[in-house]
């Protein structure tokens, strides 16, 4: 016979069976859920800083079996690592709190085989955090004075938002109010504009401070805006209007060039053409250029120019001296010009061209005597055909067979004189070239040149006789225009040697070849390609 009763201990349901002669005990267990779970370390209504550290606290408590209890973080199990104490199941969660656990949700999951479905509780964490970065944007480049210029002052994330102010020189300046979005995180991002008109200052250092109101925390980032301004006009010093120099004289001039943002970039020019290796010195805005010159008859009316330029100006700015310089008269003396032809009964003209300064003063002479300008015959004119280049001219009205000869020019300063033979004689055929020579040559062709000589007293043209070495065979070639001193002749032979000669002819005739002949082997056929 069994005989069966229900006993109740610690929530084990005990059935006894009694089976006699001999009884039996056998005590059956009975699955209880368990309680919710509960968070403590943390309140809802709180905030914590960033850095600190966060112990959260997960209790579960009651049910058989004891419930499993896991931490989650944003849907993502971070710690399983719980312990039973009695009928209490516990899971620690300790961080030390960043400003990405802004917003961060943290669930903490009990799991047993008597729930359906595993119970939960989440908190979520409002973490305070002031901005790490600051950027300022909006100046790339340096800019002039009076240009508008906007800058953007942008924190990094921040909670709660931080508020932008804007310095300058240690005071405050009042700026556009701060605009707030909502960062990725869960923090804010503040951004404040600052526009500004650039005055006559080289530098101007502008700071955004950024500060999170809550934590008392600022940090900050400055940019310095670089302003353009222009240079006053350049002067030069070291020369006085006015001043004489002589030749070999030795001539230091100075510009100096006055303010600026970024200083003046000095430049020399004699005539229009750099000068080059000045010194340059700079002290602040105040920049120096040094040229030294040993002045010569080419400096006479030179005009030498210093040009101040900076990225404010449109344009350089200049100044210039006009060199004046005192020096004994020199005639230009050329075999052309030593020569004169005309014909009996007509009018001739000698010139002689002398250059110095100051005014250059001349006399004409024939044999050694001062030519008499009031007998009628004879004319003279001088002009001055540039700052120190003066001409004058000899007319004889009327030629006649005793005009024929040597006159005397003579020119003078009070610096000093010179003299020039000039022959009159009658009209004739030209003059023989000279300097004959090569320019330059390909395999088929060979640019000449020459001197011209006298004309003769008439237009002249030129004609180029050519022929291969030693050959007897020659072509002559007429040179157009007629009266250039330079021709190109063509069709010959690669690699082969030609003779020239160029003689000038006029209404008169044919002048002679003379001895003045060239010698000129064109290039191959190879060497040209």
């Amino acid at each position: 016979m069994i005989i069966m009763t229900n006993c109740q201990r610690n929530r084990i349901s005990l059935l006894t069976f009694i089976l006699l002669p001999v009884p039996h005990i056998v005590c059956l267990a009975r699955q209880v859920p368990p309680n919710a779970p509960v968070i403590t370390g943390y309140s809802q209504d709180s905030a914590i800083t960033v850095g600190e550290e966060l112990t959260l606290t997960c209790t579960v408590k009651g049910g058989n079996p004891v419930a499993q209890v896991f931490w989650l973080r944003n849907e993502e199990f971070v710690d399983f690592s719980y312990t039973i104490d009695g009928d209490e199941a516990i899971n620690q969660l300790t961080i030390t709190v960043g400003y990405r656990d802004n917003n961060a949700r943290f669930t903490c999951r009990a799991y047993s085989d008597t729930l359906l479905v595993p119970m939960e509780v989440s908190i979520t964490l409002n973490v305070y955090f002031s901005p790490e970065l600051v950027n300022i944007t909006g100046y790339s480049h340096a800019v002039r004075v009076g240009d508008q210029v906007t800058l953007t002052c942008t924190t990094g994330p921040s909670n709660p938002p931080a508020s932008i102010s804007w310095w300058s020189a240690g005071r405050q300046i009042k700026s556009h109010g701060d605009h707030v979005v909502e960062a990725p995180n869960g923090g804010f991002i503040t951004s404040q504009q600052l526009t500004i008109v650039t005055a006559d200052t080289d530098e101007v250092t502008y700071t955004c401070q950024v500060t999170n109101e809550q934590l008392l925390r600022s940090v900050s980032a400055s940019t310095t805006i670089s302003i353009q301004s222009p240079p006053n006009k350049p002067f030069i010093s070291g020369f006085e209007p006015g001043q004489v120099v002589k030749p070999n004289d030795v001539l230091r001039m100075t510009c100096v060039s006055v303010g600026g943002s970024p200083p003046a970039n000095l430049t020399w020019t004699k005539n229009g053409v750099t000068i080059q290796n000045a010194d340059y010195a700079a002290c602040g805005s105040i920049v120096t250029s040094e040229i030294s010159i040993i002045t010569d008859t080419t400096d006479s009316g030179a005009i030498y120019t210093c040009y101040a330029s900076n990225p404010a100006l449109p344009e350089p700015l200049s100044t210039n001296v006009r060199l004046v310089m005192y020096y004994a008269p020199k005639i230009e003396k050329t075999p052309r010009k030593a020569k004169v032809a005309s014909s009996v009964g007509r009018r001739a003209s000698i010139v002689c061209a002398a250059e110095g300064a100051p005014i250059v003063y001349f006399g004409w002479y024939r044999d050694g005597n001062e030519i008499n300008i009031y007998s009628g015959r004879y004319m003279i004119d001088i002009y001055q055909r540039g700052d120190a280049l003066y001409e004058s001219r000899l007319t004889i009205a009327n030629v006649n067979e005793e005009d024929f000869g040597t006159f005397e020019c003579r020119a003078y300063n009070g610096l000093g004189s010179d003299n020039w033979d000039i022959t009159l004689g009658s009209e004739s055929v030209p003059d023989p070239v000279t300097d004959l020579r090569a320019e330059g040559k390909t395999d088929t062709t060979i640019t000449l040149s020459w001197t011209p000589g006298f004309d003769g007293g008439a237009s002249q043209s030129f004609h180029v006789k050519y022929n291969i070495h030693g050959s007897d065979d020659y072509l002559v070639s007429s040179v157009m225009p007629s009266d250039d001193n330079m021709f190109v002749v063509t069709g010959l032979s690669p690699n082969t040697t030609y003779h020239f000669t160029v003689r000038a002819s006029n209404a008169l005739g044919y002048g002679p070849y003379g001895a003045n002949s060239l010698t000129a082997t064109t290039e191959s056929s190879q060497q040209t390609n």
